[in-house]
């Protein structure tokens, strides 16, 4: 981090350095942590299901149907968002 100073851009808290740094856990983070989001919900880990009863089709005490649910809850949004982004131009 010692060098980031003298990079144009780079210095912490600077919003391009920043938004690298987005990439980088979008890009490497997210995909495991929304896969790992059913199995929380499948067993129940921390107690994760009571505030998300509310949603429907999950249910308190986690189950496969939960899991599979919470599931696309998830996938939809990112789905969204990677389909969303511009493709190759022609």
């Amino acid at each position: 981090m010692g060098a980031a100073q003298y990079i144009p851009w780079m210095v912490p808290g600077h919003h391009v350095r920043n938004g690298f740094v987005f990439l980088g856990y979008a890009t490497f983070s997210l995909p495991f942590l929304w896969l790992m989001f059913p199995v929380m919900v499948w067993y129940d880990m921390d107690d994760i299901t009571t505030p998300l009863s509310v949603l429907p089709g999950i249910q308190r005490g986690g189950d496969g149907l939960s899991a599979a649910v919470s599931l696309v809850y998830v996938a939809v949004p990112y789905m969204i968002v990677i389909f969303s982004l511009p493709g190759p131009g022609p």
